[in-house]
């Protein structure tokens, strides 16, 4: 059922801001637990601010939605308590997300990296899947409805929405996602909206988005792909590696190796900010990960022997695309590259060799939140119930999905995050209704 939007006041038992991932999963498992368990059906709003529901999660997955990960841990799993997952993802874990969603008429399957998408490649599937089914809810859905203010009463929460409408609610989750890629109506409304009732907000960054650097050797060879390493440094020191298709930029440096590194570069410069003790941080690329560096010193050798005659720019043609080779030896050594290949000693051989395995590029911070795919921050999970996703100063009072400061790696683990997390959040819910009468 969709309300029509004239002003007015409605008492609902349940109130969901927000039809995203999260708050579509959250009333689909709510209304699946009432018709199992035989308990009395709850008046339950859906509130969307947009004309439609899930808008950003049509864009998940390069738009063939992602959905879960055949490895999930919380290893993959982030935020300032981020073991704070482990009850959600125990309670709902990637085969409750594989059922869930066959249970929807959804047919999925796991691609040879583990990550689970529908077999329609399309997140279109995904999302019409969970559409229709809240259709057959019977809940009301209202779009173009953005809660702007949030009241606690004595008996539950009075919300005021922009359009004019004023809902009564027993319980409210807020599932509204959080500051990235705002153009969804991701935008951070839930953060001020749990503000309003007193919790406290870790100040959202960008994570999983394109990585800023130095542009003097990007720049030249922007829109080259290569399958390299990335390994993602801070004072000299490891912090992360990763490897996959990267692609060179105007600005920097993106791909999926980049994308999975984004957040802990993300996370370094928003700790030190303008500091002056920073740390140095950088990317060093792994032009060639299967070979190791001897190996590309011999086929180095090889090529010398087999084209003495060539000009040094043409040396790394067939090895890399021709502008890739090209800036990659001027930024090695400074010597005229139309001198012969036949010129070029074993240590300049070494040094090339040396470059390929490891040129450094300099980060200079990660792309805004406008960009990123998921937000880093959020709801300080210290006042939240893992096992309930309950407020903890407020009953009644809930929160899951991106709105809590929890993120996942990039592979599907937001949205397991989001699935899971609205599991938890429709059982505590449902186990309510035995106690009171809501």
């Amino acid at each position: 059922m969709t309300l029509s939007q004239d002003k007015v006041n409605i008492t609902f038992d349940v109130v969901i801001i927000g039809g995203g991932a999260s708050g579509m999963a959250c009333a689909l498992h709510l209304f699946g637990m009432l018709k199992t368990s035989g308990k009395k059906c709850l008046r339950v709003a859906l509130l969307e601010k947009n004309q439609r529901l899930g808008k950003k999660l049509l864009l998940t997955g390069n738009g063939r939605c992602n959905i879960t990960n055949q490895s999930i841990s919380h290893d993959n799993y982030h935020g300032k308590h981020e073991l704070f997952c482990l009850p959600a993802l125990s309670a709902f874990d990637n085969q409750a997300t594989i059922r869930f969603f066959e249970g929807l008429g959804l047919l999925t399957f796991f691609d040879e990296t583990g990550k689970a998408y529908p077999e329609s490649l399309h997140a279109s599937s995904v999302l019409d899947c969970m559409r229709f089914a809240l259709e057959e809810t019977g809940y009301s859905i209202m779009f173009s409805t953005e809660i702007k203010n949030i009241e606690k009463t004595h008996d539950g929460f009075r919300l005021f929405a922009s359009n004019g409408n004023i809902l009564q609610a027993t319980c409210v989750v807020v599932a509204c996602g959080g500051s990235a890629s705002p153009f969804t109506g991701s935008d951070g409304s839930g953060f001020n909206l749990l503000r309003m009732l007193g919790c406290r907000i870790e100040d959202p960054i960008p994570g999983i988005v394109q990585i800023k650097t130095e542009t003097d050797f990007v720049k030249p060879v922007s829109g080259i792909k290569i399958i390299g390493t990335a390994t993602l440094k801070a004072d000299e020191k490891t912090v992360r590696v990763e490897t996959g298709e990267i692609l060179f930029t105007d600005y920097g440096l993106s791909g999926p190796p980049i994308l999975r590194l984004s957040g802990w570069a993300s996370r370094l410069f928003a700790r030190h900010g303008s500091d002056r003790s920073k740390p140095d941080v950088k990317i060093s690329l792994d032009l060639i990960p299967q070979r190791g560096e001897d190996d590309v010193l011999r086929l180095l050798k090889e090529r010398r022997e087999a084209y003495p005659d060539r000009l040094i720019e043409q040396f790394l043609v067939g090895i890399f695309h021709n502008r890739l080779a090209s800036r990659l030896l001027k930024s090695i050594f400074d010597i005229p590259l139309s001198r012969s290949v036949s010129t070029l000693s074993d240590e300049d051989l070494i040094r090339i060799a040396s470059g390929i395995k490891h040129t450094n590029i300099r980060v200079t911070g990660v792309m805004p939140l406008s960009n990123a795919q998921v937000t880093i921050g959020g709801a300080d999970t210290d006042q939240f119930d893992p096992h309930t996703m309950s407020s903890l100063i407020h009953r009644g009072l809930y929160a899951c999905g991106e709105v809590l400061d929890i993120d996942g790696d990039c592979g599907g683990y937001n949205l397991q995050w989001a699935w899971a997390s609205a599991y938890l959040t429709a059982r505590s819910i449902a186990d309510r209704i035995g106690k009171e009468n809501l």
